[in-house]
């Protein structure tokens, strides 16, 4: 494992942590309205209780986000960035096994 490796695994498993502590903060209402963290719509921003509501229904989201996000740097720990391939006919892509359209 090179080092390369170990910076993208280790920023997307660090990142995955702090979307799922978000998530957790938000779901249990100890994320206040602030200009930093979080989903900062101005409808959102309006009142503590919207903000709290928004935040509340966006967690479980945000907490499959974070499990991917994990997910994908354990994978990256170990998988080589050459069987990472982009494939593009010009009009769409495959890129990592994911169709991406128009790209």
């Amino acid at each position: 494992m090179d080092p390369y490796h170990l910076i993208s695994g280790g920023t997307l498993i660090l990142a995955g942590v702090f979307i799922a502590w978000m998530a957790y903060a938000a779901r249990n209402g100890s994320l206040q309205p602030n200009s930093w963290i979080g989903i900062r719509t101005p409808e959102l921003m309006a009142s503590e209780e919207k903000w709290r509501a928004g935040h509340k229904a966006a967690s479980a989201t945000l907490f499959v986000s974070a499990a991917g996000t994990i997910v994908t740097g354990v994978i990256s720990l170990f998988v080589s960035f050459d069987a990472v391939a982009i494939v593009c006919d010009g009009r769409n892509c495959l890129a990592a096994g994911v169709f991406v359209p128009g790209c």
